[in-house]
Order: structure tokens, then sequence, then C-alpha cells
């Protein structure tokens, strides 16, 4: 596929990116200008109702090595880039479950919604009927469902891997879309923002890539899944304090 049709299916694609604001929001936006997309609209909530721009880190402030060249950018820009190229866009005090939320999101008639939620919030039923939404979950699936899956990776001694899905109303249970081992964390104080947010933009483009190419693929996931909740602060010490070491014998799954 050359380049401008590849521009041109992606751009003929009605994306909606839906989030609260993040890291995660700002390196997806620039995943999404990096591939020429602009949302049809962009929906934030747990928000004023106008645009108030914030500071947010660079990314090129990083030292975080494995952090690839395209996405060495200041991501908070790169939002409101994003942003004020985008026609639609709206801002919602509310959660995401409020009823003005879906009712905007239905307006907006999407192909596709983009996820990027605060931690801890489950998409109602009402917006997952509205039209596929992606999410990238930052643990390989079903092994490693629910929160700090990272660190639960790490303290088994396995590689992380993200996996894009589109949800249902189980959490972590959606179809799987595509799965990426990930590069190991250097930076270790930024676990939990950069390379984080990192290694899911890294996966989203790589999902946009495949849909544009048409060859995104679903498949169920099977039965034998574990869920994980927040570690606890004694363990993600123990997993860092291992990774400075090189203690931990890391193994690809």
């Amino acid at each position: 596929m050359r380049s401008g049709e590849f521009v041109s299916k992606l751009s003929n694609t009605r994306f909606v990116l839906l989030g609260a604001r993040s890291l995660r929001l700002s390196a997806y936006s620039s995943v999404l200008l990096g591939l020429g997309v602009r949302p049809a609209s962009i929906i934030l909530y747990n928000e004023s109702k106008q645009h108030i721009p914030r500071d947010y880190p660079s990314a090129s402030d990083s030292s975080w090595s494995p952090l690839p060249d395209w996405l060495q950018k200041d991501w908070g820009k790169d939002f409101d880039s994003l942003l004020s190229q985008t026609k639609e866009s709206h801002f919602f005090p509310e959660s995401l479950g409020s009823s003005e939320l879906i009712q905007t999101l239905q307006g907006t008639i999407p192909d596709y919604v983009i996820y990027a939620g605060a931690a801890g919030n489950i998409v109602p039923k009402e917006i997952l009927d509205i039209a596929p939404v992606i999410h990238i979950h930052p643990g390989a699936l079903p092994m490693f469902r629910g929160s700090t899956t990272i660190y639960w990776a790490l303290l088994q001694e396995m590689r992380p891997t993200c996996t894009a899905m589109f949800l249902n109303e189980y959490i972590d249970q959606g179809l799987i879309i595509h799965e990426k081992v990930c590069s190991m964390p250097t930076r270790l104080s930024e676990l939990d923002s950069f390379y984080d947010a990192g290694v899911r933009a890294e996966t989203l483009k790589e999902v946009l890539v495949m849909l544009a190419k048409d060859e995104l693929r679903s498949k169920e996931q099977n039965s034998q899944g574990k869920d994980y909740y927040v570690i606890h602060p004694v363990l993600k010490n123990l997993v860092l304090s291992l990774l400075r070491e090189g203690s931990l014998n890391i193994k690809d799954h």
C-alpha cells in the first residue's frame, strides 16, 4: 500500500478519541498526528466545559532510551495540536457514564472509538454498543488481566506485552486484535508514566497501520485468564530492585 492510499484509508475512517487527560492521551495524540489521522471528534470527561491548556512533562526531556524517534516529542503540545486540528471537541465535567456524553458520542457516528480513559474506569455498555472501542492494555491477555500488569509480568520474569482489544462489558476480556512484545524499561522512575504511555502508543500505531492495510483480525480469548489488582508497594519496590540489580531472568512468552 502506497503512503497516499494508507493516509486515505485512515482519513476515511471516523475515529473518536475518548478519554481523560493523561500522558497516555497525549501519547496517542502523537500517534494520530504522525499517521495523518484527524479524529471526527475528541471527547474528554472529568473536564471543564472549555478546554484549559495544561502543562505536561515533555517526552523529549526523558532519558527513557527505548522511546522511539517518532515519539520523541512534547506530548502535551501534540494533544493541543491535534485538538486544534479536530473540527469537533467536547468536554464534560461528569464521569464517563454521563448521559450527555453518551448521547454526544452517539451523534458523532464513529466507526471506531479510541479509548484513553482514566485508570480503573469501566466503559459502560451504552458506549460499547455505539461502535468498536479500541483499548490498549499493558499486559498479555488473558494471562495478565487487571491492574499494574507490567509489574506483575516482570515479577514473573516475563517481558512486558501490550494487547490491543475491542472492549466488552467484562474487564480485559474483549476480542484481541493485536499483541506487541515490548522493549524492556530502562528508566525505572518512569515505568508508570512515559514507559506505560509509550508502549501503549507504539501498540496503537501498529493497530492503525494494520487497519489501514485491512490486516486487522480479531480472536476470542480463552478462559484461562487471571485477574490482578493494584500491586502492593512492597512488591512494586521488589520488582524495581530486581530490575536495577539485573536479577530478573526475563523470558519471552
